[in-house]
């Protein structure tokens, strides 16, 4: 049995287990990881928090029931361009022919001195298309985010 979340993957151990329970200390201390063991009078039903799965021991039916935690790990996503991304991505796409040197190079400063965000992509992409025939901001934008926007993940 899968579950997408911890919470999902409890909401399903507490359906299944035929009475109450709580956090067993000693059994957990002795088997180095949670044990929850049911509030019942001679019931040894239990649920083992193995971390990446919840074990659930119906000893009423003799059964034990794995719940599988599908849960996808932090992930940290980090965009970054430069001012020679850019560059290259204005020369291959005949970006900049209508603007001057001082204006091209006012365009390439910011890039350098200001951090990849949506709203700089917007105002670089703006900039290009103002001083570009034939463009849109639209194309302008996906452009440079395809040619000059690097992306480094990180998985926790």
């Amino acid at each position: 049995m899968n579950a997408k979340s911890r919470e999902e993957a409890w909401r399903i151990a507490d359906e299944l287990m035929p009475t109450d329970y709580m956090k067993d200390d000693m059994r957990s201390e002795r088997a180095d990881y949670p044990v929850y063991w049911s509030t019942a009078d001679g019931c040894d039903a239990h649920i083992c928090d193995l971390n990446d799965r919840l074990e659930v021991n119906l000893d009423n039916v003799g059964k034990t029931v794995n719940i599988w935690i599908d849960e996808l790990p932090e992930i940290e996503v980090e965009e970054r361009w430069s001012e020679m991304d850019v560059r290259e991505c204005c020369i291959k796409n005949d970006f900049y022919t209508a603007g001057n040197c001082k204006e091209y190079s006012a365009m390439l400063k910011f890039v350098e001195e200001n951090e990849f965000s949506l709203e700089n992509l917007y105002k670089v992409a703006k900039d290009i298309t103002e001083h570009s025939e034939e463009q849109t901001i639209e194309n302008v934008m996906f452009c440079i985010k395809k040619d000059a926007v690097n992306t480094f993940y990180k998985v926790a």
